[in-house]
């Protein structure tokens, strides 16, 4: 099927660096898939990459375009463009990307990363979700007397909930090589430090129950359910009104119900149901009805 846009040089030789950057190499048969074009074209495009940045691709017409070994990519393929491609909601092409693989939510907060240090990790976690690579992270929670932990996980994607950017992922059983079954989520700005688990790489995985794992064939649980809310008693009707209109929620059998994926429910929790806790002297939100919802639990039908 012919791609809607074709693009054009420069746009597909700005595609097989970067995807040569994720990834370390980049087929005639990628650059036809991205962008709809003849296989001619394809190879021209990626001899011309090759020789517009020689220090960092070699071309060769058996196999296209790969890394060469210990080169640093170019400006065009740095982190920061990386970042600033995501942050302006570029396509998935202008990030290497073809439109049949995982893309990732466009502007990203900039509280999330402060310095090349943390751009770099944001690189590290996108190139590891593409490529289903296990990876070490340093991950430090909110619980009470937490301090970082460093956990073995299985990448699968990074998402925005709100302002907060996350990663999807399952945790790994380095000692048996295993893939838990539930997936997890991880705020990117309580993940200090990540790094490819080298013992792991290319290696095979085990489902849960013990079954060979592809992790390429994983796919982010999409699956939502009902939940039952109870709205904070001092809302007025109109009040009410506007919540459910905002929140989507649904009257069944009495109460009002919001569908979310489980994952989700622990953020719901802390934005929606805690009572802020401000200074005696802080009137400043006095006025207001807060939190919006009292409970929410699980919806079992009546």
């Amino acid at each position: 099927m012919k791609s809607e846009n074709t693009g054009n040089s420069e746009q597909r030789k700005l595609f097989i660096l970067r995807r040569a950057c994720l990834l370390g190499r980049v087929t005639r048969a990628q650059v036809m898939q991205a962008f709809g074009v003849a296989g001619d074209s394809a190879r021209r495009d990626l001899q011309a990459a090759a020789e517009q940045w020689p220090d960092y691709l070699a071309y060769i017409p058996s196999q296209g375009v790969h890394v060469q070994p210990f080169a640093a990519p170019p400006e065009a393929a740095s982190s920061t463009a990386f970042l600033n491609l995501m942050q302006n909601g570029a396509p998935a092409h202008a990030l290497g990307l073809t439109r049949f693989e995982p893309t990732f939510s466009s502007h990203v907060p900039r509280f999330v990363y402060q310095g090349p240090e943390n751009q770099q990790l944001i690189v590290t976690l996108f190139k590891a979700c593409l490529a289903r690579d296990p990876i070490d992270i340093e991950y430090v929670s909110l619980r009470l007397g937490e301090t970082r932990k460093t956990r073995t996980v299985l990448p699968l994607e990074l998402e925005l909930l709100g302002q907060q950017w996350r990663l999807v992922a399952q945790d790994i059983d380095v000692r048996n090589k295993q893939v838990g079954a539930e997936q997890k989520t991880f705020v990117l700005a309580r993940i200090l430090n990540a790094q490819l688990h080298q013992p792991l790489l290319g290696k095979r995985l085990k489902s849960a129950g013990g079954v060979r794992l592809e992790p390429k064939q994983l796919q982010v649980e999409r699956t939502e359910r009902d939940y039952q809310v109870t709205l904070n008693r001092r809302l007025t009707s109109d009040q009410i009104e506007a919540v459910v209109r905002e929140f989507a929620l649904t009257p069944k059998g009495g109460v009002y119900v919001i569908r979310m994926a489980e994952r989700n429910l622990v953020e719901f929790k802390r934005d929606h149901c805690a009572r802020p806790v401000l200074p005696d002297d802080n009137n400043e939100l006095k006025d207001y009805v807060l939190p919006l919802f009292e409970n929410i639990r699980p919806y079992a039908a009546r």
